[in-house]
C-alpha cells in the first residue's frame, strides 16, 4: 500500500510515480527548441507531480498528469492547477489516478469536473536483484548517436508518430535509451481519467 502525498514512509508505487513522472518531464524538456514551439510541448510541476503538454496533433499520451495524490496533494486546488494548461485548448488530456492508493481520493474531484475513468494504465515493478542472463537470441544495445536517427525513426514509426522522429533523436544520446534487438518488454495497472474536449473554466 501506498501512503499519500504528506505522509510517510512512500512505498514502491510513489517510487514508481517519481520514476514514471520525472522520466516524461526529462523527455518532454530535452525537445529541440523548433520541435518545443512547432508542437507547444511544456511541462509543469504540482508539488513533485508532473504534468506536460503537447500540440498539432494534441495526441493524449503527451498530455497527462502524474502523481496527483502520490507525488503532489489530491485536492480540487491542485486538480485545478493541473490543469490548467489545457483550460479552453480543446485538447483530450490524462490524469492518472489509483483506486488503491491515496490517488483514489482524487475520484470524485475528476467526475465533478466532467472527466471519464478511461483504461487501465499498467506498470511493471522487479526488485533489484540482478536480472536474468539474456537468451542469445536477444541482443540489448543502448542507443548513441550512432543508431540515434535509426531508433528514432523505428520508434516513431511505431507509435504511428511519425512527425516525433526528431524529438525521439535528440533525446537518444543522453537518455540511453535501452533498445531489445529481439524482442520487447512491456511496461501495476492505474487508471487514466480522461477529458475529451476541453476543460470548463472553475
Amino acid at each position: 500500500m501506498t501512503h499519500g502525498y504528506g505522509d510517510e514512509p512512500h512505498e514502491i508505487e510513489w517510487d514508481a510515480e517519481r520514476a514514471e513522472a520525472s522520466g516524461w518531464e526529462d523527455l518532454v524538456n530535452a525537445a529541440p527548441a523548433w520541435f518545443a514551439e512547432k508542437h507547444s510541448t511544456a511541462t509543469w510541476r504540482v508539488g513533485d507531480a508532473v504534468g506536460f503538454g503537447y500540440d498539432d496533433p494534441p495526441n493524449p499520451l503527451f498530455n497527462r498528469v502524474i502523481g496527483l495524490g502520490v507525488l503532489g496533494p489530491a485536492t480540487d486546488e491542485a486538480l485545478a492547477e493541473a490543469i490548467k494548461p489545457w483550460v479552453g485548448a480543446g485538447r483530450t488530456f490524462v490524469i492518472h489516478a489509483s483506486d488503491d492508493n491515496a490517488s483514489a481520493k482524487l475520484a470524485p474531484l475528476l467526475e465533478a469536473r466532467g472527466l471519464q475513468r478511461s483504461r487501465t494504465w499498467a506498470k511493471l515493478v522487479r526488485g533489484a536483484v540482478p536480472a536474468p542472463v539474456a537468451p542469445p537470441s536477444i541482443r540489448v544495445e543502448v542507443v548513441g548517436r550512432e543508431q540515434a536517427a535509426t531508433f528514432a525513426e523505428m520508434t516513431a514509426g511505431l507509435a504511428g508518430l511519425p512527425d516525433i522522429a526528431p524529438w525521439i533523436e535528440a533525446t537518444a544520446p543522453w537518455l540511453h535509451w535501452i533498445l531489445p534487438v529481439a524482442g520487447i518488454v512491456a511496461v501495476i495497472g492505474v487508471a487514466k481519467w480522461v477529458q475529451r474536449r476541453q476543460v470548463a473554466s472553475s
